[in-house]
């Protein structure tokens, strides 16, 4: 089968907990986001175009809806993701065992994010003999979802270069050199950034400067023009202080008090 006769590229079968709800989300929209590298895709390769994920716990019943066994029908490839929780659910080993009876087994592959393959893989999929070598291990300390995400977005190149049919070792080699080049093209942009700012902590650091001695010379130049309207003021103001006093003395000597004062000093 064609994969473009699939209606989804990939069926994401997950237990609705939180930890699991919240891995399965992303791995969507990671599956979903990934734009492939340019060199591949002028191969003719295109990426995802549509995953499928169920967003609500499914009723209790013998079997699976018929909207469900029908989408499971039309996927490409089944993506389980695993942890404690998942093998009490009975939803998600129907899910495995409905895709096994298609006779795709090799098209079911593993995001463990919790515990290990003994206790988190529902008992259809530990059945499946090598489904080891497409278990995908993303599992971080705690269970920190961020790091979880994080470990999940490599380990996910595998099923996207299956469901793309893209050569693995490929997708990953350009996968490398197109991170390769964002982390050249990220480091060149930041290089420029700072080299504008210098350019322009100099150009302000330069007018600064010629303000300042622009700044400068006004006041030379106001302190010249200065010099030149006062030149000998201070000689003549003084004269002219001293002859103020002068002044001033030879009027209180002639008043009254001071002649009477003058007169008997003479006499005596």
């Amino acid at each position: 089968m064609n994969i473009n006769s699939y209606t989804h590229d990939v069926f994401i079968s997950y237990r609705h907990k939180p930890l699991d709800a919240y891995v399965s989300q992303k791995a969507l929209a990671m599956l979903e986001g990934y734009r492939l590298p340019a060199a591949i895709k002028k191969k003719g390769y295109a990426g995802v175009r549509r995953v499928f994920r169920d967003t609500e716990e499914l009723a209790v019943s013998r079997s699976l809806s018929k909207s469900i066994e029908e989408t499971l029908r039309s996927s490409n490839l089944l993506l389980v993701v695993c942890s404690p929780e998942t093998p009490s659910s009975e939803w998600v080993d129907r899910e495995a065992a409905t895709f096994i009876e298609l006779g795709r087994s090799d098209k079911i592959y593993v995001l463990l994010i919790d515990g290990d393959g003994e206790s988190s893989l529902p008992p259809s999929v530990k059945k499946i003999p090598d489904i080891s070598e497409r278990t995908m291990d993303v599992r971080a300390v705690s269970a920190n979802k961020k790091n979880i995400v994080k470990n999940a977005g490599p380990a996910l190149l595998r099923v996207i270069a299956r469901a793309c049919e893209i050569p693995e070792s490929e997708l990953y080699r350009r996968d490398r050199l197109k991170n390769i080049r964002n982390a050249i093209a990220v480091r060149l942009a930041a290089a420029a950034f700072f080299a504008f700012a210098a350019l322009v902590s100099l150009f302000l650091w330069n007018t600064a400067e010629n303000y300042k001695k622009q700044a400068l010379y006004e006041q030379q130049a106001s302190l010249a023009v200065l010099q030149i309207l006062t030149y000998g003021l201070p000689d003549e103001l003084a004269e002219l202080s001293m002859a103020y006093e002068k002044r001033l003395f030879g009027l209180q000597a002639d008043t009254p008090a001071l002649r009477g004062a003058t007169e008997n000093s003479t006499s005596a």
